[in-house]
């Protein structure tokens, strides 16, 4: 990543705003990327993720989790993470589905 953002003429320091990291991942050649917030309510801290299309900015999906203590944050951002790519996958299922058989693009965690 630093290398990309030398190449970019930011200093590796760089904040990663949603417009860097969209650049990012297209210099990165990938399809999208994952972002992600943290936020204290009252006691409970509440997690959100995303999954962004790299070329159009599109959501792809998104979940929100709560934690009731810090000590809670990690497991609720993997129950976060966990239920993100469930819902990508079925989106993507949806939209494989819709597709005749013979342009129908394959995903890669289906490919084993």
């Amino acid at each position: 990543m630093n290398q990309t953002l030398k190449q970019m003429t930011r200093p590796p320091n760089t904040p990663l705003t949603r417009d860097i990291v969209q650049e990012l991942c297209l210099r990165a050649g990938s399809k999208a990327y994952v972002a992600g917030a943290i936020g204290a309510l009252g006691s409970e801290y509440v997690l959100g993720v995303k999954a962004v299309n790299c070329q159009s900015g599109d959501l792809l999906a998104q979940e929100q989790v709560t934690a009731a203590k810090k000590e809670a944050v990690l497991e609720a951002l993997g129950t976060a993470a966990t239920r993100l790519v469930a819902r990508w996958v079925n989106r993507w299922q949806v939209f494989s589905d819709s597709m005749s058989p013979s342009i129908r693009p394959r995903h890669p965690l289906w490919m084993r």
